[in-house]
């Protein structure tokens, strides 16, 4: 008899614990309500697909950006969700770059989870979590005044600059470097489905 896949327990898990949640509630038990909990389902989710990962005979970059991503921020919301640190709904606003960093772990996870192969992959981890860095300052009112001013002016001179690098990037690997398994860009292209 082979073995059972960990997200098929991790989905029962899930649907017994949703089941003893309505019946209690059904029988007027005071428990937490869905607006608190929702937070909890990409957190499980995220940690399914890395367990999923885990027992799979071959890594998935996938898997594991996805996961680490889910996992992440639905952690990330459950602060919100049970008001941690009086943090509300509301201040979200001044927290959102934190969804970058997040991003930014995720493929540092894929990353390291490649064995450290794929310099692109750490690529994208220095400009997510970079600029998640420099907008939480900002967006959380510790920088104000005249920076933020020009600062919230200029900030688009970095979208220009992020894509001029990467049209160099490619123009440089076109000039004599052909993509092939365990090459460069082989994560990135698994992730994007041209596996």
């Amino acid at each position: 008899m082979g073995r059972r896949p960990p997200i098929v327990t991790i989905s029962a898990g899930g649907l017994i614990a949703a089941g003893l949640w309505l019946a209690l509630s059904g029988l007027g038990v005071p428990l937490l309500t869905l607006s608190q909990l929702w937070p909890i389902i990409p957190a499980v989710g995220g940690a399914a697909l890395l367990v999923q990962n885990r027992h799979q005979a071959r890594q998935s970059a996938g898997l594991i950006l996805g996961g680490t991503m889910a996992l992440l921020s639905g952690l990330f919301l459950m602060l919100f969700s049970f008001r941690v640190g009086n943090l509300t709904w509301a201040d979200m606003a001044g927290w959102w770059p934190t969804f970058l960093l997040i991003g930014g772990l995720s493929f540092l996870a894929v990353y390291l989870a490649e064995g450290m192969r794929e310099p692109s992959l750490l690529t994208l981890t220095h400009i997510l979590g970079g600029f998640g860095l420099l907008a939480l300052p900002f967006t959380l009112g510790i920088i104000r005044g005249a920076v933020f001013n020009q600062v919230a002016r200029l900030w688009p001179l970095v979208l220009i600059l992020i894509g001029l690098a990467v049209v160099l990037r490619l123009r440089s690997r076109r000039r004599g470097l052909h993509l092939s398994d365990g090459s460069p860009g082989s994560s990135i292209r698994s992730l994007a489905g041209e596996d």
